[in-house]
């Protein structure tokens, strides 16, 4: 029971401390997507997202999922205190770092035209897709430090990065909207870009880490196994930049550039609300599950340990982000996107089914088994797609939304069946329950709000099923700990 107890007080830690960066990062995001929306308006937020799609396909592409792989070199390096060791590995990671972020700008500026017309249909954005390579080059080399970070265990630093990174991107950028409005889509791509890299770089180069030189047949020697683990989550960070360049790009031809900017905004919010339990997922529980990848007992109980905190702190956020889904929208952008509601609404359903299959999706990877993990990865691209595509001609802009929890529903299916095999998975009896108690209450606030009931109604009924979610998480976690046990933990974290 201690350990058990104990286990979720890590879980919570975890969740905390990169759940207090993120919630910033959040923010400052909404408030950049606010100035976006308000001075340029749907069609330069559509602008702007298409751009960024550019940067981030073929950041992926270049990239060769270095800035994952790198972590568990540079982190084993790290424990054991072998300064020798440790040069080597960062020496190689720079090196190979160095080579695929010029790589990646190189590609930028050889398909700029093809790229151009592509997303546009013509050559005029030539110039433009040209200077993105810029932004390519210095995110490459910025996600290269953060690697770097999280390999010798440099949270606080990670977390101060990301802040001030954020926050200095965003007076930068919102200067240049104010000045020069849309003609600043491209600078301020360009400047939040510089403005990480320098950030991050500082924190890196502070620590002073060892280095050594060595000779490029030496790097890509040593390396091989570094590309060969980043080469499965390069392919999953390509389909997933690949079908949002794609989506984006159909969406304009088949009704304009707002409803792509409709479309952005939807997909932005969607994202954020949920990002710190993702997050959190990435940096602390994905390293523990593999040191249980031999131990299929072991490795049950932690799935379902993570599994049920992930869904208790998620639920609520999902439950009041339908509820409020009208509200939220003009909030964080204006009247003239209030056509997201909808597909907000829809696809916070399906992150719901996300919460509930990431925490399986990670025994993939933990088993070794990276090509299977980018099938089932490929299957949710390509059916998410494929719905989408279907789907527009009958239901428009909300068919996203469809699509979107479609995608989540083979794909939770699929994970949990993979699972089953791969380590005699059973999901315990609690989170069944929790599950099902969830389910019910979120598919309720989803259905009041297609009910046209009177505003006055509608906030009452919203009140009372947000206090019932509330007052069933309370008595969850105090199942789990104590909420002094919770404070403690979280702010001992942050002390670190």
């Amino acid at each position: 029971m201690a350990k058990t107890k104990d286990t979720y007080g890590k879980i919570l830690k975890s969740t905390g401390i990169f759940g207090g960066s993120q919630v910033f990062n959040i923010l400052i995001g909404v408030l950049r997507t606010k100035v976006v929306s308000v001075l340029l308006g749907p069609n330069g937020l559509g602008l702007m997202s298409l751009y960024q799609s550019v940067v981030d396909m073929l950041r992926s592409v270049s990239d060769l999922g270095l800035s994952f792989s790198a972590v568990r070199d540079i982190s084993s390096a790290h424990a054991t205190n072998d300064r020798s060791r440790m040069a080597v590995a960062l020496s190689v990671f720079r090196r190979l770092l160095w080579f695929t972020s010029l790589l990646g700008a190189l590609l930028c500026i050889l398909f700029a035209r093809r790229i151009s017309l592509i997303a546009f249909d013509d050559t005029a954005h030539v110039l433009p897709i040209s200077l993105l390579s810029l932004a390519i080059f210095a995110t490459t080399l910025s996600a290269g430090q953060r690697a770097i970070l999280q390999g010798v265990r440099r949270i606080g630093d990670m977390a101060k990065a990301n802040i001030w990174g954020s926050l200095l991107s965003f007076v930068f950028s919102t200067i240049l909207f104010l000045f020069f409005g849309e003609k600043a889509v491209i600078p301020a791509i360009l400047i939040i870009a510089l403005t990480m890299l320098s950030v991050s770089a500082f924190y890196t180069l502070r620590l002073k880490l060892p280095a050594t030189s060595l000779p490029w047949q030496a790097v890509f020697a040593k390396g091989k196994s570094m590309l060969q683990l980043g080469f499965y989550s390069m392919m999953v960070g390509l389909f997933a930049t690949a079908s949002a360049f794609l989506l984006r790009s159909l969406i304009r031809d088949w009704s304009d550039i707002d409803t792509v900017g409709c479309y952005q905004a939807a997909w932005s919010i969607s994202a954020m609300s949920l990002s710190a339990i993702f997050s959190a997922m990435a940096a602390d529980y994905y390293p523990r599950l593999c040191e249980l990848s031999h131990d299929n007992h072991a490795m049950t109980e932690s799935v379902n340990q993570q599994y049920r905190i992930s869904l208790l702190i998620s639920s609520l956020i999902v439950m009041l982000m339908i509820l409020m889904a009208p509200l939220i929208i003009r909030l964080f952008y204006t009247s003239k996107f209030l056509p997201s509601v909808s597909l907000l609404q829809w696809q916070m359903l399906g992150c719901f089914l996300k919460v509930m299959n990431w925490p399986m999706a990670y025994v993939v990877l933990s088993k070794g088994k990276g090509l299977m993990f980018m099938l089932i990865e490929t299957v949710w691209y390509v059916v998410y797609v494929a719905a989408v595509c279907f789907l527009w001609p009958y239901f428009g802009l909300i068919s996203a939304g469809y699509a979107y929890l479609l995608a989540h529903l083979v794909y939770t299916l699929l994970v949990y069946l993979l699972i089953r095999r791969l380590c005699a998975f059973r999901m315990a009896g609690y989170n069944i329950r929790i599950t099902l108690i969830f389910s019910c209450m979120i598919i309720l606030a989803f259905c009041l709000t297609q009910l046209t009931l009177s505003s006055g109604w509608m906030y009452i009924c919203s009140f009372l099923l947000s206090l019932l979610a509330i007052v069933f998480l309370l008595l969850e976690f105090r199942q789990i700990l104590s909420w002094q046990e919770i404070k403690q933990a979280i702010v001992k974290r942050f002390k670190r």
